[in-house]
């Protein structure tokens, strides 16, 4: 999704661009190419790699003539450490972009042999966030990598009227339902809160998303029949309208690299409480767009003081709606195309291209 939004602003601006991908799919996504390389999807990893993939991604390279490549790649992605390595080798100017943070995942890197060699390419290293371009200096061993946010279409979140709130406050949670998201302990937060605010005012939870996880949530759910309601997964539109029906956003991941759906949350208004030490950090200020914690007990402490103040409750709410949060696509879209001028003295030749 982050990847066809900033192609599409792209292309507004008057660019030329293509997507080479190894997901399955069609041809065209809104006007825009798309490579589909084949290859073998390995069962829970999520990941592709195979010999002829590498060929038809060299292929494709060479045979267009394309001023960058931007690579955007999870954490274990042979795809996007050879689409680097083809597009240094090959002369052409490369921006890396990091989506995700390393955790335990380094030592699958050292065993791919990819840290190390990566400092030699002569590519521009960048990532989402701060917290993940902390971690990926100390990684790599860079000496400079930088922030290259995710975007959103503020506008989009704010096509709806808010709901008042009538002595029930909806927290709602937008997330993938597997173990790094840490969707059970929405239900811990939450039923701490809720002893903690007594009951002059009732705490629901709406969640929204799916994964393998879903099982074990539902049967959560139904140990609280009437208070947790679960949505699947939804279109944009209708997440934005549950959004405007909500009053707070809660995100209890500990490892989170961005916060996609905290910052649209943000935009529609919601007062977002996440924890520390995330990349969330980037654009909820404590206080002020939201409320940060170190623990889950922090952060049912947070939720239940935003229970029982509407005051504090009511004026983040209307910061953040009224407010304008940086990375908005046009301006994301702008520090990409720097980043993308940054890379053309790396590559000889490229200039004149």
């Amino acid at each position: 999704m982050q990847l066809a939004g900033l192609a599409a602003e792209q292309m507004r601006h008057g660019h030329a661009v293509e997507i080479i991908t190894a997901m399955p799919g069609d041809p065209w996504l809104d006007g825009i190419r798309v490579h589909r390389l084949p290859g073998f999807r390995i069962p829970l990893a999520g990941v592709t790699a195979s010999t002829r993939q590498f060929a038809e991604l060299r292929a494709t390279l060479g045979s267009r003539q394309f001023d960058v490549v931007h690579v955007h790649s999870g954490i274990i992605a042979p795809l996007a450490y050879g689409a680097a390595r083809i597009a240094a080798s090959a002369g052409l100017p490369a921006v890396f972009t990091f989506h995700s943070i390393y955790d335990y995942l380094r030592p699958a890197l050292r065993a791919l042999g990819w840290i190390g060699a990566a400092r030699d390419l002569p590519i521009v290293w960048s990532a989402v966030s701060r917290f993940v371009a902390r971690e990926t200096r100390e990684t790599l061993g860079l000496r400079e990598v930088l922030v290259l946010p995710n975007g959103i279409d503020i506008d989009a979140w704010r096509r709806h009227e808010p709901t008042r709130f009538d002595g029930e406050l909806r927290v709602v949670s937008v997330m993938r339902l597997h173990p790094r998201k840490r969707a059970r302990a929405l239900f811990t937060i939450v039923d701490r809160a809720q002893r903690m605010a007594g009951p002059d005012v009732k705490i629901s939870l709406d969640i929204v998303g799916d994964g393998v996880e879903r099982p074990a949530i539902e049967r959560l759910a139904r140990e609280r029949a009437g208070q947790v309601r679960l949505h699947g997964w939804l279109e944009r539109d209708a997440i934005a309208r549950l959004l405007a029906q909500s009053h707070v956003f809660l995100l209890p991941t500990r490892m989170e690299s961005f916060g996609i759906a905290a910052l649209e949350a943000m935009s529609a208004g919601l007062p977002v409480l996440a924890r520390r030490d995330t990349g969330v950090e980037d654009f909820v200020i404590d206080g002020e767009n939201g409320l940060l914690g170190r623990s889950d007990d922090d952060l049912a402490k947070a939720l239940a003081r935003l229970a029982g103040d509407g005051d504090l409750r009511a004026s983040i709410a209307a910061r953040n709606r009224s407010g304008r949060p940086p990375y908005a696509w046009p301006e994301v879209a702008a520090q990409v195309e720097a980043a993308y001028a940054s890379a053309i003295p790396l590559q000889p030749g490229a200039a004149a291209r």
